[in-house]
């Protein structure tokens, strides 16, 4: 008797649905890197604004980065005298040394619950 695999008859419908999900996936990142930048802002030390426009996305949606050369000392709470830094806060109230994790803390559930929705959205 001859027989049927059900890989075989699902394999060109689950090619499509790959292709699909790598498309929706993408989309999501692209939404939820934009969001994640602009949750992270207010925590970003700002003395004369220029590593929070210095911001930018990392290829294939893998991220973003700050790109002023100074970036990685501002955000680095603790001076190489081993003194904590005092940051400014009339503009970013809440600016501190870590600001991506201040801002993960914060937001982290809203990134998830926007990834699912995008991904969702676009499928």
């Amino acid at each position: 008797m001859p027989k049927v695999s059900i890989s075989t008859v699902f394999s060109n419908i689950l090619k499509e649905i790959k292709v699909d999900l790598k498309k929706a996936d993408s989309k999501a990142r692209d939404v939820v890197i934009e969001r994640m930048i602009k949750d992270t802002d207010e925590f970003v030390p700002y003395l004369t604004g220029e590593t929070s426009k210095s911001v930018s996305k990392l290829p294939a949606n893998g991220g973003f980065q700050y790109n002023t050369p100074y970036a990685s000392y501002a955000f680095e709470p603790v001076a190489p005298s081993g003194v904590r830094k005092k940051y400014t806060t009339d503009v970013h109230p809440k600016a501190q040394g870590y600001p991506f994790e201040a801002a993960q803390e914060e937001h982290l559930d809203e990134w998830l619950d926007l990834y699912a929705e995008e991904v969702l959205k676009n499928l």
